[in-house]
């Protein structure tokens, strides 16, 4: 078995280069930084500081950031553990989790990225390795046998046939990932032309928004015009789905922002900053009514055809509030999310489609009076 994979891993170079850009990336100040480079050896090892205990236990505490980092690496490289293990290894190992202010976040992750990219080059030159050693003729058996190098023209037919082998891979692949859309059932289903015009603009919308929801909601937030709603609720908007009044309630007394900052790794996406869950909850009628027009605004932002229906179901969910004592104003409220629920499900509903909701009236109103 051809050991040229193996060999070219382990000739890897350190990671000392990683090291000190991680060093100069999360010591708690340049000064700090200069008196730890300053107190390097010329074989990478930490002598004594002359400095504050304070300085040195510092120092010391990145020292073992790093050498745990470089560990953790290694075992990767090895091949005892997975990429996405690694990843999770290496956040806590700087304990990301812990940063409390957004420099420490902001330092944390510029040196979780040093690292990371010290596993992706891991990774790109292991699978190097690999496919060179795939393409080595095998060692000759025996001590006497002679040594024997491809000709050109066996090497030229060996790299000619790999490229062909890797086209066609490719080619194959684009075809499986490319969808056949006239095999879908429900294209041969009623389509929007039955709908009212409205719902056929809010379907047209949809569809142009969610194919980059990222893009569009980057657009909007950049928009001088922009509606006064949290970041937070924008991809629910866009998608015409149901939105959580209490998140709009609460950012009306945060002091904190609507700060968040994200870390990908590959598909998973760690968060820091802000919440997810609402601080406070919509429980009045005027909790409601706060609430409901700051979301107006946004619907009506992305959705200007919207507005008529929009009004049109405020007044209908105010006269439920005014019908009832302020003491069962949590009837109406459960009454509100059902009906906004049930339209963010569906492609065929509007809010003032009434009828249609007569059993939530009923279930969340009518059998608790």
């Amino acid at each position: 078995m051809c050991s040229a994979p193996h060999l070219l891993l382990t000739s890897l170079p350190p990671a000392s280069i990683f090291s000190e850009h991680f060093l100069s990336l999360s010591l708690p100040s340049p000064e700090s930084s200069y008196q730890y480079m300053s107190n390097l050896s010329s074989d990478g090892s930490h002598t004594q500081l002359s400095g504050a205990s304070r300085v040195q236990a510092e120092h010391q505490f990145e020292q073992e950031t790093v050498s745990s980092c470089e560990a953790i690496i290694e075992e990767f490289r090895r091949g005892k553990v997975s990429k996405a293990d690694t990843s999770i290894r290496l956040l806590e190992a700087i304990k990301y989790q812990d940063a409390g202010t957004e420099e420490e976040v902001t330092s944390k992750c510029a040196a979780y990225s040093v690292f990371f990219s010290e596993l992706e080059e891991v990774e790109s030159t292991s699978r190097d390795a690999a496919h060179r050693g795939e393409m080595q003729l095998p060692d000759p058996i025996g001590d006497d046998a002679p040594d024997i190098e491809p000709t050109e023209g066996i090497a030229d037919s060996v790299d000619a046939g790999s490229k062909r082998k890797r086209n066609a891979d490719e080619d194959n692949t684009d075809k499986a990932r490319k969808v056949n859309e006239s095999l879908f059932p429900f294209s041969k289903s009623r389509g929007t032309t039955l709908l009212p015009p409205d719902l056929q603009l809010t379907l047209k919308l949809k569809e142009n928004y969610t194919r980059d929801l990222a893009v569009s909601k980057q657009r909007i937030l950049c928009h001088p015009d922009c509606p006064n709603v949290p970041e937070a609720i924008w991809n629910d908007v866009l998608s015409s789905r149901y939105v959580d009044l209490d998140k709009i309630f609460t950012a009306f007394y945060t002091v904190d922002g609507d700060h968040k900052q994200t870390l990908k790794l590959g598909d998973l996406k760690v968060i820091s900053g802000g919440s997810s869950r609402p601080g406070k909850h919509v429980a009045r009628h005027s909790d409601w009514t706060n609430a409901w027009v700051r979301y107006q605004e946004a619907i009506f932002f992305a959705f200007p055809h919207q507005a008529n229906e929009l009004r049109d179901y405020a007044a209908h969910i105010n006269e439920s509030f005014i019908a009832l004592p302020e003491s069962q104003a949590s009837k109406v409220l459960n009454y509100d999310r059902a009906v906004r629920s049930a339209v963010g499900r569906s492609n065929r509903l509007l809010l003032t489609d009434l009828s249609s909701f007569n059993h939530f009236y009923t279930m969340h109103i009518v059998m608790d009076l």
